[in-house]
């Protein structure tokens, strides 16, 4: 569908601008990112601020208690791509970083079916050759 509203209509999106800063790797993953909801409830990730069970700890006087170590280990380590046989095989690694942990660790801990894969698999030399024609038009945020 990217690639449609590209070569059809001239639409692109941040995802035809690779390769850029868009693929660092997830907050969740950083040792030093925290989210921090307005009940003081602190989150690794923000894309589910406002979902308790994520949690990882609450604020409390300016130090993170009630640490739920289930959660924060899912999250630091759960989530590892290099133990998913597929992913650490997979030659897109590099590029996607193994998708989503919140939702590899909803797959591998809540019987859950996200697909993780990344949209440009199949995909690659389409989405770099958009990006060649983007950066020749000038377009300054194609990296």
């Amino acid at each position: 569908m990217i690639l449609n509203l590209f070569h059809n209509h001239g639409i692109h999106s941040p995802a035809i601008r690779y390769p850029s800063r868009f693929f660092e790797e997830c907050a969740i993953r950083s040792r030093t990112s925290t989210n921090i909801d307005p009940e003081g409830y602190v989150y690794k990730c923000w894309e589910i601020i406002g979902n308790k069970k994520y949690a990882i700890g609450k604020l409390n006087d300016g130090k993170i208690t009630e640490i739920n170590s289930i959660t924060l280990n899912r999250q630091r380590y759960g989530s590892d791509t290099l133990d998913d046989k597929t992913c650490s095989r997979c030659s897109y690694l590099p590029v996607c970083n193994g998708g989503c942990p919140i939702q590899r660790i909803e797959n591998e801990f809540e019987g859950g079916k996200n697909d993780v894969c990344t949209l440009y698999k199949g995909y690659l030399p389409e989405f770099l050759k958009a990006h060649l024609k983007l950066k020749k038009a000038g377009f300054a945020n194609t990296r």
